[in-house]
């Protein structure tokens, strides 16, 4: 589970700040550099590229991936004030008026699927 991986990931992060020492820079961050510091933008970005192509994966955003991620859980049926709150949309409209178009999808599906089912029957 996602649980999991993160308690897994803190881990790990504690021995990387045990063996830095005094040369540990805590900023309370899930994601840092060795030191603790923040990661540096351009290298996080160039990891992102390097790891998406030798994954074979089309180039996409890295901010893709946040919408990617919403998309996806409003399609597995989340409830939306769950979606807003996890990423931090001031109110639920933002997240629906953004991401909206997911729900107009789903209902449309369904009513295909409705439609298919009746003409089965009759």
């Amino acid at each position: 589970t996602i649980g999991n991986i993160l308690r897994e990931h803190r881990t790990r992060q504690h021995e990387t700040r045990r063996k830095a020492g005094s040369s540990w820079h805590d900023q309370d961050l899930v994601f840092c550099a060795k030191n603790g510091n923040a990661l540096w933008e351009p290298n996080v970005l160039r990891t992102f590229y390097r790891l998406l192509k030798k994954a074979e994966f089309p180039d996409i955003h890295i901010h893709d991936l946040r919408h990617n991620a919403v998309t996806l859980l409003i399609s597995l049926g989340v409830n939306p004030k769950v979606v807003q709150e996890m990423m931090g949309h001031e109110d639920i409209e933002t997240t629906m008026t953004v991401y909206g178009q997911v729900n107009n999808l789903m209902q449309t599906e369904a009513e295909g699927k409705i439609d298919g089912l009746l003409k089965r029957l009759s």
